[in-house]
């Protein structure tokens, strides 16, 4: 008769366990900036600068042209010359005004070359710094992979292939709508038609108003931009814009303006939310012409005089309002816009002033960096900071997901700024230092409502197929 030893058994029949479950996937953080001041954007600033001048030196000799010919004229028809030297100084004076007209104009055609050309140059420059995003994603799908993998286990964090999936949709399908359209120039034609349209429909028929002053509160600066942002982060709750003011080193006001970002209430689609429809179709399409206005007299309100120094910052629809806000021209007239930062905001090609630093920070897997399919335009003066940093904590947030989060943000930007010097250059790191210093000793934030409002004309006209009153 077979026995069987009890002890074997339970030992066969025991699981075992002959590997260590590997570890979770970890993920180093990284930094990498475009623009700023580099040889490349300085010649082109040195260059354009130089454009600049010509075109004020063009158009005084212009002025100069215009009386001479206008004196050449009342020459050309006296009756009878007092002396004999006048026909020959008017003959002089159409040769030297001819030789002004062409010199005018080929200035004119250089200036012109110039911007045509620095056009061509960035627009070049940002699909290539697109394609390299995409190229980064690509690379990063490896480390995706295993935590979607190991997350049944429990070692792996399965929202990060949402990010990684979110941002390489938004941005792979952006280049081929931009490919679309150098093939077939009508689809970007038809495009940008189309927006204008809608944007100028809209425009015209509401109006952004400022609202009542909703709270205030009191804080001590940090000279830090983590710090600065952690305090504003309760404004989406309470408002829609806030002013923070602070004194600089000379002891005048600083007053630094924050703007929330997108308000989206899928059970309560209201037009007249200052940061809803509307307000992405004034940042995106609109320059923020009407938040200028509003932003105006947000600074009255707090008591900013003209020439009082200004910083701009904002999240997500309130970056983008924050960067055109920078290139506003009526803004940029009343007062000294000092800095602007801006976190999780989508891209923007458009060329902004020289002599404001503007920093923009975002994360390499946030969708909503592509969402304009457009990348920051670099300058001397403007700096794109992009990390690389995975955070569990952060976990599944809405439909942008985490790599959007307003607290992801600001942890990154708080290791970024323990310790700069590891990941940015000198001038970098100064020109975070331009916005961050302002940020100093007592402040005093100031938070206002805004909403849209139907035009006089939009209420006057009449619904298409709407009945008539009965007589």
């Amino acid at each position: 008769m077979l026995t069987v030893d009890p002890g074997l058994v339970e030992t066969v029949l025991a699981p075992h366990v002959t590997d260590a479950l590997p570890d979770a996937p970890s993920s180093p953080f990284t930094v990498r900036s475009s623009g700023g001041p580099t040889q490349v954007n300085l010649a082109w600033e040195q260059l354009r600068s130089a454009t600049v001048h010509l075109g004020d030196a063009t158009q005084i000799s212009g002025e100069q042209l215009s009386a001479m010919r206008a004196a050449g004229g009342e020459l050309a028809t006296a009756p009878l010359p007092l002396h004999w030297r006048i026909p020959y100084f008017a003959a002089r004076m159409a040769a030297l005004g001819l030789r002004m007209s062409a010199v005018n104009t080929a200035v004119e055609q250089g200036r012109s070359a110039v911007d045509t050309a620095h056009e061509v140059y960035r627009s070049a420059e940002g699909a290539a710094q697109r394609w390299m995003d995409l190229g980064v994603l690509v690379d990063d799908s490896g480390f995706v992979l295993q935590n979607l993998a190991l997350a049944p286990l429990g070692k792996g964090d399965p929202y990060v292939a949402y990010d990684w999936a979110a941002a390489a949709t938004v941005l792979g399908g952006g280049l081929l709508h931009q490919h679309a359209g150098g093939i077939w120039p009508a689809v970007r034609v038809g495009q940008h038609l189309g927006q204008d349209a809608l944007a100028q429909e809209e425009m015209e028929n509401n109006q952004l108003q400022l609202g009542d002053q909703t709270t205030s509160f009191d804080h001590q600066g940090d000279e830090t931009i983590e710090g600065f942002y952690e305090q504003m982060g309760e404004i989406s709750s309470q408002g829609d814009i806030a002013v923070t003011v602070t004194h600089d080193a000379a002891g005048e006001p600083v007053y630094m303006v924050y703007l929330p970002g997108l308000e989206v209430d899928p059970t309560d689609v209201n037009r007249e939310d200052a940061r809803g429809y509307l307000g992405y179709v004034d940042a995106a399409l609109n320059d923020s012409e009407q938040l200028a206005g509003v932003i105006d007299q947000a600074l009255a309100e707090v008591g900013a005089d003209p020439g009082a120094a200004v910083a701009l910052g904002g999240y997500s629809l309130g970056g983008i309002g924050a960067t055109n806000l920078a290139g506003n021209q009526a803004l940029q007239q009343r007062y000294a816009i000092r800095a602007v930062t801006t976190i999780g905001a989508a891209g923007q090609d458009r060329t902004l002033p020289a002599g404001t630093s503007v920093v923009h920070f975002q994360d390499s897997r946030d969708p909503i960096n592509h969402v304009m399919g457009q990348t920051h335009q670099e300058s001397g003066d403007r700096l794109a900071i992009t990390y690389d940093f995975h955070n569990e904590e952060v976990g599944w947030n809405s439909a942008f997901g985490g790599a959007h989060d307003y607290g992801h943000h600001l942890e990154a930007i708080r290791r970024l700024e323990e310790t700069p010097e590891e990941y940015l250059s000198s001038e970098e790191q100064a020109m975070l230092a331009d916005f961050g210093q302002l940020y100093s000793g007592e402040a005093q934030t100031y938070v206002f409502e805004a909403g849209w409002e139907p035009t006089e004309a939009a209420v006057e006209t009449p619904v298409e197929g709407a009945a008539e009153p009965a007589e």
